[in-house]
Parts: structure tokens; sequence; C-alpha cells
């Protein structure tokens, strides 16, 4: 594990605190569960495959397109 230094405000410190004592988890843990949770939410923690390999029709997706391709039609492919 990576050890960072995120600076919160007061506030936003006390809150984590009063969060941490009443999960029985450390802040650090907290912390790492909001970053997972938002990076989920958002996708931006999605890791894109290095290959798509090959495939029987035309999809009309150039090589330029198809990380952005991949970003739209990966999460609904996955769930097949």
């Amino acid at each position: 594990m990576k050890k960072t230094t995120v600076y919160i405000p007061e506030e936003l410190d006390l809150l984590l605190e009063q969060a941490a004592q009443r999960e029985g988890a450390s802040k650090a843990e907290l912390i790492r569960l909001s970053v997972s949770h938002y990076l989920e939410q958002t996708g931006a923690g999605r890791v894109l495959p290095r290959s798509l390999g090959a495939i029987d029709e035309d999809l009309g997706v150039t090589s330029s397109d198809a990380k952005q391709w991949l970003r739209e039609h990966l999460p609904e492919a996955l769930e097949k």
C-alpha cells in the first residue's frame, strides 16, 4: 500500500473521526473506501482492456475512436 498525505478542513476531520469511531474503522480505511466508491461511481477507476481481439462485424469504430467507444460500451458488454 502507498502512503499519501491529504489535507482536509478541521470540520471534515472531526466528522471523519466520529464516523470512524461509530464504524469501528480507522480514518484511513474510511478515506480509502470513499475514494474507491467515488472512482467506481464516476467510472474514473475503470481500467480498459489492452486488446479487443477480433470481431466478425463492422462496428464503424476507427482506431482513434476506440477508447471512447470502449468507455461507452464496455460496461454493458461486461453485464452480459
